[in-house]
C-alpha cells in the first residue's frame, strides 16, 4: 500500500468509510489518516491535511544546469533561463512570465517580483529595501519555487500608507521555504494574499525563524510575524489561499502566525509552533 492509495475502512466507527490513505513517521511514532478522518499519535491529534503535510516528500532542487555565472554585479536582473548565478550582488530580479530553471546561490538579492517555473534561492541574502518588498506575483504565476537556508531582513517602510513584508505571495502554486530565518521587517515577516484570480496555493514554510517585526520605526512592535488572508476574498477575483502549512516554525510568543477563518477552512494549518 502506498501514500495516496484509495482504501476502505473495515473495523471500528468509521466502518464503510473511503479515502486515501496517508501516512507518516513522526516524533518516533507512526501516523496513519483517511481523508476525512483525523488520527492521533497519543498526545494530539492531526488532521488528514496535517499528516499529508508531513508525509509530503522533501523537494530537492534540481542541480545546476547549463550557463554559471559567477561573482557579477546587476542593478536589475532579467534572468536567462537554464542559468545559476552564484555569489552575484543583484539589486532587483524581474523574471518574465517563461521564466524557468533558474538559480541564486549565495551572494545578495534586494528584491523581486517572481514568476515562472523551477526557481531555487539557497544561501542568499534578501533584503535591506525600503517602502517596495520583494513579491511571489509577477506576471503568470510561479511554480515550483524552492527558497532554502536564506536570511530575509530590513524590509521597512517610512510611512503607514506603505504595505511591506519580507516576503508576499501574491500568486503561487507550489512552493517551499525551508530553513530561512526572517527579522527586522514590516509590517509582516510574510504575508500570504491572492492578488487575483490566479491563487495561492500549496506553499510550505518549513523549520523557519520569524523574528520580531516592527511597524514604520524600527522600535514599534508590529502584530503579527506571518499572516495568510483569506476573509476577503471577495477583493481577490474569489480565490482564497489553500493548503499554506507553516510546520515547525519559530515566532515570538507576542506575535503569532494569524491565519484567517476562510483559509483554515482550505487546509492552512500551523502545525508544531516553536514559540520563544
Amino acid at each position: 500500500m502506498n501514500a495516496g492509495d484509495r482504501v476502505q475502512v473495515v473495523y471500528g466507527t468509521n466502518t464503510g468509510k473511503t479515502g486515501q490513505v496517508w501516512f507518516v513517521r513522526h516524533d518516533g511514532r507512526l501516523l496513519v489518516s483517511i481523508d476525512g478522518i483525523s488520527t492521533s499519535d497519543g498526545l494530539r491529534s492531526y488532521s488528514p491535511t496535517q499528516v499529508k503535510a508531513l508525509a509530503a516528500p522533501t523537494p530537492t532542487p534540481p542541480p545546476p544546469t547549463g550557463t554559471i555565472v559567477e561573482s557579477k554585479t546587476f542593478g536589475t536582473l532579467v534572468p536567462t533561463n537554464n542559468t545559476t548565478y552564484r555569489n552575484c550582488s543583484i539589486g532587483w530580479i524581474n523574471p518574465p512570465a517563461t521564466a524557468q530553471n533558474i538559480r541564486i546561490e549565495g551572494g545578495k538579492v534586494g528584491g523581486f517580483d517572481l514568476c515562472g517555473t523551477n526557481l531555487v534561492f539557497k544561501n542568499v541574502e534578501i533584503g535591506n529595501l525600503t517602502d517596495v518588498h520583494p513579491a511571489i506575483a509577477g506576471p503568470g504565476i510561479t511554480r515550483n519555487l524552492l527558497i532554502e537556508d536564506c536570511v530575509i531582513h530590513d524590509v521597512r517602510r517610512t510611512n503607514s500608507d506603505e504595505h511591506t513584508e519580507g516576503l508576499q505571495f501574491g500568486a503561487c502554486d507550489g512552493a517551499t521555504i525551508r530553513r530561512t530565518r526572517f527579522y527586522n521587517n514590516a509590517v509582516f515577516n510574510t504575508f500570504l494574499r491572492c492578488w487575483d484570480n490566479r491563487g495561492i496555493q500549496n506553499i510550505t514554510f518549513e523549520d523557519c525563524d520569524f523574528g520580531p517585526t516592527h511597524d514604520v520605526t524600527p522600535t514599534s512592535r508590529g502584530v503579527y510575524a506571518a499572516r495568510v488572508a483569506g476573509d476577503d476574498e471577495a477583493n481577490t477575483g474569489g480565490k482564497i489561499p489553500t493548503n499554506v502549512i507553516f510546520l515547525r516554525c519559530k515566532r515570538p510568543r507576542d506575535q503569532g502566525i494569524s491565519i484567517d477563518q476562510a483559509a483554515k477552512n482550505r487546509g492552512c494549518k500551523d502545525i508544531d509552533p516553536i514559540v520563544v
